[in-house]
This record gives structure tokens, C-alpha cells and sequence, in this order.
């Protein structure tokens, strides 16, 4: 299904195809590659870290609080709770991202902290509904960053389009 609709996508653009997952490229590259299509295309990637509007939503979807998300907005501390916890994922990313080693270490301490808290909310959810549906991993949901998938056309040879009939 990924490999039709992929084909498709890059069969009926001009240049370039542009998908955006937050699928690490470690799974997502081996759908992207090796079929007739791409014989004339290029597969890059990069990471790219989410706005913080983006990171707040997210965030809100995936709390799990069962309330309707407007009513979310309308609650003032949930909104300061959730912001604040935006603005230590900032801090985070901004930490781990210096050249300082006692800041990386900081930076490194601190998701630890998180990563465990995370862990800890999943595995106590699990235990208060053990059979539910509801309780999943939403680590995707949490990620401060999406990959970027670009496909590249390389400009067709003369000799490629006088044997095709057209320039595809």
C-alpha cells in the first residue's frame, strides 16, 4: 500500500515529492527504495524539530485527560502546565544540543528524568485498566521531531524521452 501510493505520489509530480512522518528513517526507507519508479530519483531525509505549537498539540493529545479538546483549551491550568512542559522540552533539546559537555550532561539527565516519568505514567495506567484499548504507546505523539522525506526527480536525457515518446 505505502509502495503503490509512494509510486503514485512521485509518478505525477513534476520535481519533487514531499512526505513528513514521524517515522525514523530506519523504517520508513525501506519503502521508499528500490522499485521501478525511482530509477531516476533520489530519496534524502533529515530531521526536523517540531514548532512548539505543534509539540503543545501534541502534547494534548496525547495526555489522555478524556476531555474534549476544547475543554482543554478553556482550562487555564492544564494550558500553564502543558506550556511550561513545552518550554523543558526546549530547554532539553537546547541543552543536549551544546558544545558545553556539563550542558550535554544536563540536557542528557534530564530526558532520562522524563523518558523514566513517561515510563512510569504508561506502566501505572496499565495497572488501573489493564484491559483497556485506551492504554497505548503514544511515544510518537510526544516526539519533538518529524523526518522529512524528500524524492528528487533527475532531469530525463533526450535520448530517454525520444524513446518514451514523451518527457514524463
Amino acid at each position: 500500500m505505502v509502495k503503490k501510493l509512494t509510486n503514485e505520489m512521485v509518478r505525477v509530480s513534476r520535481q519533487h515529492t514531499v512526505i513528513i512522518t514521524h517515522g525514523a528513517p530506519e523504517k520508513r526507507l525501506k519503502h521508499f527504495e528500490g522499485y521501478e519508479c525511482h530509477k531516476d530519483v533520489t530519496v534524502s531525509y533529515k530531521q526536523v524539530s517540531l514548532s512548539n505549537m505543534a509539540q503543545l498539540i501534541n502534547y494534548m493529545r496525547s495526555d489522555r485527560t478524556g476531555k474534549p479538546l476544547k475543554e482543554v483549551l478553556q482550562d487555564k491550568e492544564y494550558m500553564l502546565g502543558a506550556v511550561k512542559e513545552i518550554m523543558l522540552l526546549r530547554k532539553e533539546e537546547e541543552l543536549l544540543e551544546s558544545t558545553e559537555p556539563k550542558h550535554k550532561m544536563i540536557g542528557m539527565m534530564l530526558r532520562t528524568r522524563r523518558l523514566k516519568q513517561e515510563e512510569l505514567k504508561k506502566l501505572s495506567a496499565k495497572k488501573l485498566s489493564p484491559d483497556s484499548k485506551e492504554v497505548e504507546d503514544i511515544s510518537s505523539l510526544r516526539q519533538d521531531h518529524c523526518h522529512m522525506y524528500v524524492f528528487l526527480k533527475h532531469a530525463k536525457t533526450e535520448e530517454h524521452v525520444a524513446s518514451n515518446g514523451h518527457n514524463d
